[in-house]
């Protein structure tokens, strides 16, 4: 009769969490899968660290995030920064066109996060809220318009029901309310005037 072996299986369990916890690589650095939530949620994502800068492919809000082996061993905070695409293929603020001083002027559009809180929280902003960009009206509207196509859309077509509609009832209540007679200066009763004969202490003669 064979006992059961609970050891075989809590092998494998701990490698199991090993591997899902973070990924390490050769040089030391770990990964994170994080979760972005962001409004709008179509924003883009740049890290930056070591002076260098790239974009992180998000899929679904989700993308790797690596950390450098001196930013664990310190742990020292990763920057983050965001921006939205707009209409005609653009995206505000572009990163790349940027100056260091212009770049200054967005500092809000951007957000720090380090490996041991990231690790627990698993998400950005580690808050419970999510990250609202600060963009102008007309930059939002294009941005939330891409972002959600659909309601956009829809949004539209009432836009213009309500314009046709507007329209058709102006059109009928014109209709139902009486035209004003149009009253000509020069008819008195069945008769008009054509012209001064001439005029005395009394009155005038047509």
């Amino acid at each position: 009769m064979r006992c059961f072996r609970p050891q075989p299986l809590l092998k494998a369990v701990l490698l199991t969490l090993l591997l899902t916890d973070a990924a390490v690589a050769q040089d030391g650095s770990k990964t994170v899968e994080t979760t972005f939530v962001l409004s709008p949620p179509n924003a883009r994502v740049y890290l930056k660290t070591q002076g260098s800068e790239s974009a992180l492919p998000l899929e679904s809000g989700k993308a790797l995030v690596t950390f450098p082996l001196e930013y664990v061993e310190a742990n020292k905070e990763i920057e983050f920064r965001f921006s939205v695409p707009v209409w005609f293929g653009r995206e505000f603020p572009d990163w790349k066109s940027l100056s260091g001083e212009e770049r200054e002027t967005f500092r809000a559009f951007g957000i720090t996060a380090n490996y041991q809180d990231l690790r627990k929280s698993k998400k950005i902003p580690t808050q419970e809220s999510s990250f609202r960009l600060p963009l102008p009206v007309t930059v939002a509207f294009q941005a939330y318009t891409l972002a959600y196509p659909g309601i956009a859309f829809t949004g539209l077509v009432m836009m213009l029901g309500l314009a046709v509609g507007a329209t058709r009832w102006r059109q009928i209540l014109l209709k139902l309310v009486p035209k004003p007679e149009v009253v000509d200066p020069n008819r008195v009763g069945d008769y008009i005037l054509k012209e001064k004969i001439g005029e005395g202490g009394m009155g005038e003669v047509w």
